[in-house]
């Protein structure tokens, strides 16, 4: 896992702040940036000074549970503000009267509609491509989007503004988005990719054999052993997948099917 961070008070003030107002998130996580905001408000002003307890108050109360998939508690809070000696009703009612930088108007949005450099940026994070071999020569593709249960809204949105696919609740905790007819993922999902210049990192690689395999298999190729085989190959050709996430090795696979 690889993560790209900024920390810096000055650069999240005046340059991350101001471009997420511009390009507004969806679903749930519109909600904790308008929280993440308010925050700043009450940092960015006193960076570099003592901070006032009621000040430190503030600051916990809103950030605690700033993220709704947090596995923290309302106990671990509790506690927070018992060892820090910190009033939480006194806390609440500072924030009441607070004056506040008006955030949400930036947010009166009644039907949001999400453009299609959005959807990418959610395939380039969350999206996978994958191509399921099975023993009876059969192949089947498929492109996923899975995430927090929080963001099943926001599955939704992208379901609704591509006319396509499934959205379903897996568990309490997550959610994902499936689209498996080989004509949708075809002429939806491949050209949706490459309309944009095509993915990034790890992804571009896996698009890559996603497409191939497909071109192999519409044409029907995979019919003979010849193309089944070459099939085969560019799939697991894929290095983080040989051997981990599949059943057989390529080996094993063109010895069952006798390739």
């Amino acid at each position: 896992m690889c993560r790209f961070e900024i920390t810096d008070l000055y650069s999240l003030w005046h340059i991350v702040i101001p471009h997420f107002i511009k390009y507004s998130f969806f679903g749930d996580k519109k909600l904790s940036f308008i929280k993440f905001v308010k925050i700043l408000t009450l940092l960015y002003p006193y960076h570099n000074k003592n901070k006032s307890n009621i000040l430190i108050g503030q600051i916990i109360y809103l950030g605690f549970f700033l993220n709704p998939g947090s596995k923290r508690n309302i106990k671990q809070f509790n506690e927070l503000f018992k060892i820090l000696k910190l009033e939480k009703n006194k806390i609440i009612e500072s924030l009441k009267i607070f004056n506040f930088i008006d955030i949400a108007k930036y947010f009166k949005i009644h039907s949001p509609i999400i453009n299609i450099y959005f959807i990418m940026g959610v395939i380039e994070g969350d999206g996978s491509f994958y191509v399921g071999l099975r023993t009876n020569r059969k192949i089947r593709f498929g492109f996923n989007i899975t995430t927090h249960i929080y963001e099943l809204d926001l599955l939704y949105q992208i379901k609704w503004t591509l006319n396509c696919g499934k959205t379903k609740i897996k568990s309490p905790t997550w959610c994902r988005y499936d689209v498996e007819g080989n004509k949708m993922l075809r002429n939806i999902f491949i050209p949706l990719v490459e309309s944009q210049n095509g993915l990034l990192g790890s992804k571009s690689l896996k698009f890559k054999i996603f497409k191939e395999s497909m071109n192999i298999f519409m044409n029907k190729e995979h019919l003979t052993d010849k193309g089944l085989r070459k099939l085969v190959e560019i799939v697991y050709s894929n290095s983080t997948n040989i051997d981990k996430n599949r059943k057989y090795t390529l080996q094993e696979y063109i010895d069952i099917n006798n390739l």
